[in-house]
């Protein structure tokens, strides 16, 4: 995970903006609420005394490119275009800015190569490239300002607009494309204010929102055809899909040195609102899968695949047989699926983390950190979560004017895990009212031929009301669900060698409890499930309960050991 000016959730930025990377400066400190081994600090350039600034420009076109040996048709063009520039310099004697610019223009295609059926029912190769273009452009402004001569104020703000073609290669033929468009939206204002000699208090806020849009560019009112290992048409996969998420960050954290003491304690608000629409597979879609051998409609025809069922399917609805008679013969689609319901739901998070800490240097070659960290939020009945830490830095060898040629580092520490607020929207979506997807399996109980028939066919969506025959999975969240935790315990040892090689070890091992699992509570009883039809269940329902339950667990042991020579300032051999 990656933090951009201490805030969390953020867009990488630019190269050319960054200033400072900082990676693992204590991964057991009670400031981070996960392991700080995978925690990288990106710093963002300020402004400076002089005005500097950069462009950069890369073209490439498809003459540089080889050609596609699964391409059978005229070579897509190709192109890409990357325009990146920054400008930074003072405003007033107590202000400075800086801005970067990023653009990016891909033109590329993506190849289908699928079997379909022409007018006349004989099968024919689908091979060609389809446009699927990307655009991306971004902008950051930075404001930095000296309040006073123990305040400064820093204000950062970044815009970024994209929007990529794709659900279109492979199998999937042109009907079923999809176009995304992002909007996203930071504001950042930090605070530092400097009290006396031995404190800093630094407050930040962070607000985002990002707009995401996708729509398919097909026919969204007729059902999808999805003929395996051969081509997906048929209907558009979704009419208009949205997801709109605002953040809101509030950290503040305090700095205080006393002797040989160094104190931080501070807090972290944030919450998360999230309105989604989701419409996909609304239209419905029909599958046809590996079909029978035996089927009487496909005799004569040794080792049938899915796009001869298809076709004789088609053959037989050109001669006037009705669907009843041909899903009768062995013929048909195999499942039609559909979703309905209400498409948009939103959700809200809101989760707190304080923390104390304490970096005691006991002697100029020993360092003890110590502290607590406390979270919680809503959405789950949990809100007990304390997560002590401790960890120390040792170089047994070391004088005043000499550092030690070994280094021992070790550290424990409980991190918890927050549940996803993905998982909050998914249990509201699938709870049984909301939102439903239905399955039908030709002949399966209760889906007869005669059912499956009265379904219809291409090209109209059957109604809702003649699904009632299928099995819907549905989400909850457990009401004792505990929030998954860790502890994770770690040993390390550096050493300098001889002949200018190091030595590192490290000994990890991790220990996860009430882990996150989702568990079907109404699956059928051991023993009573013989096949379509049968078997009994726990509750009254027919329906699969996804239980979201802390009930599982996590071990891993780790030890990695490196050993690095620096034979000279141009070759160095590592393993």
């Amino acid at each position: 995970q990656f933090f951009v000016d201490g805030f969390s959730g953020g867009q990488l930025p630019p190269k050319s903006s960054i200033r400072e990377i900082r990676i693992n400066s204590n991964p057991f400190a009670p400031e981070y609420d996960r392991p700080g081994f995978g925690r990288i600090e990106i710093l963002t350039k300020p402004g400076t005394d002089n005005y500097h600034g950069t462009v950069f420009l890369n073209v490439g076109d498809r003459i540089f490119d080889t050609r596609n040996p699964l391409l059978t048709s005229d070579q897509p063009g190709y192109s890409s275009k990357f325009f990146t520039g920054n400008f930074g310099g003072p405003l007033t004697k107590k202000s400075s800015f800086f801005i970067d610019f990023f653009r990016r223009d891909i033109n590329q295609g993506a190849l289908i190569n699928a079997r379909t059926l022409d007018s006349s029912f004989n099968e024919v190769a689908y091979n060609g490239s389809y446009p699927t273009p990307q655009h991306l452009w971004t902008i950051a402004p930075r404001l930095d300002y000296q309040l006073n001569a123990t305040n400064t104020l820093v204000m950062r703000y970044s815009h970024s607009d994209n929007s990529n073609t794709g659900g279109v290669g492979q199998f999937n033929l042109p009907s079923q494309e999809t176009v995304a468009h992002t909007k996203n939206n930071v504001a950042q204002i930090t605070e530092t204010a400097i009290l006396g000699t031995k404190a800093i208090d630094e407050t930040r806020f962070q607000f985002g929102d990002n707009h995401t849009n996708q729509a398919g560019t097909g026919d969204s009112s007729i059902p999808g055809i999805n003929v395996a290992s051969s081509f997906n048409s048929g209907g558009s996969p979704m009419s208009s899909n949205f997801t709109h998420t605002r953040s809101y960050e509030l950290q503040n954290i305090l700095t205080l040195t006393h002797g040989a003491h160094t104190i931080k304690a501070g807090g972290r608000l944030r919450q998360s609102d999230l309105d989604s629409r989701s419409t996909s597979n609304f239209n419905g879609s029909y599958t046809f899968g590996t079909p029978s051998a035996s089927a009487a409609c496909l005799s004569g025809i040794g080792n049938p695949t899915s796009l001869d069922l298809y076709r004789q399917t088609e053959i037989l609805l050109a001669q006037g047989m009705p669907m009843s008679a041909i899903l009768a013969s062995g013929c048909g689609p195999t499942q039609f699926t559909l979703s309905g319901g209400i498409p948009e739901q939103s959700v809200r998070q809101l989760d707190l983390g304080l923390f104390v800490q304490d970096d005691w240097r006991v002697r100029p070659n020993l360092t003890v950190s110590a502290g607590l960290r406390y979270e919680t939020q809503n959405n789950i009945h949990d809100h007990r979560d304390f997560a002590p830490r401790l960890s120390i830095a040792w170089s047994p060898m070391a004088k005043a004017n000499r550092p030690s040629k070994t280094v021992i580092r070790a550290g424990w520490g409980v991190f918890y895990d927050r549940f996803d607020l993905s998982d909050t929207l998914l249990a509201l979506r699938f709870n049984g009212v909301n939102q439903a997807n239905y399955v039908i399996n030709s002949g399966t109980a209760g889906a007869t031929p005669q059912a499956l028939a009265a379904l219809g066919y291409f090209p109209a969506a059957p109604p809702v009301s003649l699904l009632n025959l299928q099995n819907q999975a549905l989400y909850v969240v457990d009401k004792n669900f505990h929030a998954p935790y860790m502890m994770q315990t770690a040993v390390g040892v550096d050493r300098t060698l001889p002949w200018k090689t190091s030595l590192s070890v490290n000994f990890v091992q991790t220990r996860g409890l009430d882990v996150l699992r989702t568990r079907d509570i109404n699956a059928y009883l051991p023993g009573t499930y013989t096949g379509p039809g049968t078997g009994v269940r726990p509750y009254s329902t027919d329906n699969d309960i996804y239980l979201f339950e802390s009930s599982g667990m996590f071990k891993q042991t780790q030890l990695i050991m490196n050993v690095s020579n620096r034979l000279s300032s141009h070759l160095q051999l590592q393993g």
